[in-house]
């Protein structure tokens, strides 16, 4: 049975493959394969879904039937992890900015998204009447190809990489982690240190190769005793870790993936009586606010929080008004912020 007014994420539905796909079969057939293109076109023949006039589709229905206007108050969904997290907290704030100023509500969700429980956030969207959603977690494809088949999705500050289809907004984790990394480099450090975690998120992955490739480019060995996996981001299973590490390993200097992990290295050595900086130089990732509150205060690889945040709803916002927006993949700049955990050059050179 034909469906009356069929929008793209019908036929991106009806498919099974995302409403980014289903536009490009239509617009740029020759950026799709062979049999996407058939699983698409035969559904919107079943459809009846009429491609001469998508430019007045800009603007589709939503998946509970009404049609979308731009001018219309509209329910925004941004999805975090934790709540307890102060990396989320300027995140939150940016799209919640970005949506006040467009005249749209946002609302936060703290559940992570995973198989067990997809299905049933896809239910509590439609029945909101939700309008879109921006990410903040590594999603497993399947669980994204559903949500991208229902609703406009953006990916923000943590994405998935096998997902090119889906727009993001992030940092370069790699690059970070490098020039981090070199900094110590430059400034004579050879016993690079790295605390990372054993948690297999996409940013842990890309700071790690980061760290590798200053050490590579600057003729450091790499040595993998130095490199240490922390199981979570609880500050003090970090300390009592960090404890162990600063116990067996020497390192002159520290790359910690996470404030987090800067901040037990910083205890740990106090206990320890380790000098920072004189006998280790310490620098984190992301500035949140346990950087400075620590002490000595700690060096940082600055993410521009607000900004990311508010430049995912304002992309949500575009591919929500039109689905045939290109998408797009999104890198802001990071800023090296020094301070009491670094020294500009070691005392010894």
């Amino acid at each position: 049975m034909k469906k009356q007014g069929a929008t793209i994420y019908d036929v991106a539905r009806e498919a099974g493959v995302s409403a980014a796909t289903a536009s490009r079969v239509i617009n740029h057939p020759e950026q799709v394969t062979h049999k996407t293109q058939k699983k698409v076109l035969a559904a919107i023949e079943a459809l009846a879904f009429d491609t001469e006039k998508k430019k007045e589709v800009s603007a589709p229905q939503s998946s509970t039937g009404f049609r979308r206007k731009k001018n219309e108050q509209q329910l925004f969904i941004l999805s975090v992890p934790h709540l307890s997290n102060v990396f989320f907290l300027d995140i939150m704030d940016g799209a919640q900015t970005a949506a006040q100023k467009n005249g749209h509500h946002l609302l936060i969700n703290n559940t992570p998204i995973r198989s067990s429980n997809s299905d049933l956030f896809l239910s509590l969207l439609k029945s909101h009447g939700a309008a879109g959603i921006i990410t903040t977690e590594t999603i497993p494809s399947p669980e994204l190809e559903k949500l991208t088949s229902l609703f406009p999705v953006v990916q923000c500050s943590e994405y998935n990489e096998e997902m090119d289809q889906i727009s993001y907004v992030s940092i370069n984790d790699m690059d970070t982690a490098y020039r981090a990394t070199k900094y110590f480099t430059e400034n004579g450090y050879r016993h690079i240190g790295m605390l990372t975690t054993e948690a297999p998120f996409g940013f842990t992955i890309r700071r790690n190769r980061g760290y590798q490739k200053a050490l590579s480019e600057a003729h450091v060995p790499f040595y993998s005793g130095l490199v240490s996996c922390f199981p979570d981001m609880d500050l003090e299973r970090s300390i009592y870790q960090a404890e162990i590490y600063l116990r067996s390993c020497k390192p002159d200097a520290l790359v910690c993936i996470s404030d987090i992990y800067a901040a037990a290295a910083v205890k740990a050595a106090e206990r320890l009586h380790i000098r920072v900086p004189e006998q280790l130089s310490i620098i984190g990732i992301d500035d949140i606010p346990i950087a400075t509150s620590s002490s000595p205060s700690i060096s940082s690889m600055r993410q521009p929080r607000y900004e990311l945040g508010y430049t995912a709803f304002e992309y949500l916002l575009e591919e929500y008004e039109n689905p045939f927006t290109p998408k797009r993949r999104t890198f802001l700049e990071t800023e090296l912020i020094l301070r009491e955990s670094t020294l500009p050059v070691k005392n010894n050179m």
